[in-house]
């Protein structure tokens, strides 16, 4: 082969090679940065790709066959939330005015939090620091082995918090984001643009939204009827801007994020129920459900794989349950059903609480997808609010109503 043409081959194979990697390189995404990160960055696991999983036909959850379990056993007396640590045993009630400490391990030798009405708390993982929301909104960081509040942070509208899995603090003040590395310090950093509205976090608080609301918010069975929705990378100091628009006629009505923080869904202003994975920010969510879901019904199972919604015109009235696998992309009809919500417990396990006005309680059932059972607890009574144990995803925590009061029940599920 002459030079020539050997120099004119390698070439053209050099630019080829070029060209080919230009075509497949990803386009560059601009995302705002507010402070440059510190902490090493955990990996969230990318969700399984989605193939083909042959199951047999799911029935309607009237047709479950009904059994006996065990009865729920008292937890606490009065109690109105609870928040548990992983590490160990420790737990943290809220009362009707301040809240107990309890080492599972020593009930006799509970702690008393002073305060008024908590709506909100929670621990830290290691159990060394506690937060409070009162009736005032005031956001109080508790020392647990003073079992005193060493400091207030001033609402600034409606303020919510989560410790995150390494300890810190984040704080929204009802206007701003900030993390405070050491809960009991001042020190802090912004972590969003100044954004007035609601907010909320992934389980492991490494995730928020900023959820952006129209002028004419409505009220709670409307969701949090917002025009837009910032989501914050707390490790990263990445923004992004949710890929969904709300008016005031079609608002977003619902922003959460599943258990495993791998995935965030809305329900947009069609009220249909999108999602998208938190490594894919930047794309648009992905559309699962038909028009009509209604907001307070959507529950994730543990590992963020499958979905509960339901379809129909009110919280309180005729619904139609739908059950959508994010591994198959097939969703499955559960039946009819005027409870206010079905919540998974753990991978396999459906449970119905609440009330309907104005005086029917439906007490709790719980359904079990893999053996089609269903099992009826509190027959008759009012129920409310569900509070899961973190290492042991088949144990329970149940709110009783009780005159003007609630009883907190645990329930211990087999394996």
């Amino acid at each position: 082969m002459k030079r020539e043409t050997k120099r004119k081959l390698y070439a053209a194979l050099i630019s080829g090679a070029l060209g080919s990697a230009c075509a497949h390189s990803p386009p560059t995404q601009h995302r705002t940065v507010v402070a440059a990160p510190k902490p090493v960055v955990p990996t969230v696991r990318a969700p399984e790709p989605s193939r083909p999983v042959d199951t047999p036909p799911l029935p309607s959850l009237s047709e479950f066959r009904r059994v006996e379990m065990q009865q729920p056993s008292l937890f606490v007396e009065e109690g109105y939330h609870v928040a548990f640590t992983k590490q160990n045993e420790l737990t943290f009630v809220a009362k009707k005015q301040g809240g107990v400490l309890l080492d599972l391990r020593d009930t006799a030798g509970a702690r008393t939090v002073r305060g008024r009405h908590f709506d909100q708390i929670g621990l830290s993982p290691s159990g060394a620091y506690g937060f409070a929301i009162d009736d005032r909104q005031q956001i109080g960081v508790l020392d647990v082995a003073k079992a005193k509040f060493v400091r207030t942070i001033a609402p600034k509208g409606y303020p919510s918090a989560r410790f995150r899995a390494d300890g810190a603090l984040a704080v929204y003040d009802g206007c701003e984001l900030r993390l405070y590395l050491s809960p009991e310090k001042t020190a802090s950093r912004l972590m969003a643009p100044r954004l007035c509205g609601l907010a909320d976090a992934s389980d492991d608080g490494r995730f928020w939204t900023i959820s952006k609301r129209l002028p004419n918010p409505g009220n709670y069975l409307d969701g949090v009827n917002a025009e837009s929705v910032l989501v914050v990378d707390t490790f990263t100091s990445a923004i992004e801007t949710l890929g969904v628009v709300g008016t005031d006629e079609h608002p977003i009505a619902l922003v959460r994020f599943d258990p495993s923080s791998r995935r965030l869904c809305v329900v947009d202003g069609d009220k249909r129920l999108a999602c998208v994975t938190t490594d894919q920010l930047a794309n648009a969510p992905v559309v699962v459900s038909d028009a009509g879901v209604v907001p307070h019904t959507v529950s994730f199972d543990d590992r963020g794989e499958r979905v509960v919604y339901a379809i129909g015109a009110e919280l309180h009235g005729p619904k139609r349950f739908f059950l959508h696998d994010f591994r198959t992309g097939r969703t499955r009809a559960l039946g009819s059903s005027n409870a206010p919500e079905l919540t998974f417990v753990g991978d396999n396990r459906l449970l119905e609480i609440g009330a309907l006005p104005p005086d029917r309680s439906l007490g709790a059932t719980i359904y079990d997808l893999e053996r089609a059972t269903r099992s009826e607890l509190f027959v008759g009574a009012e129920t409310g609010g569900i509070w899961r144990t973190p290492d042991i995803p088949t144990h329970v925590v149940i709110g009783k109503e009780r005159h003007d009061t609630r009883d907190l029940y645990r329930i211990e599920l087999a394996p």
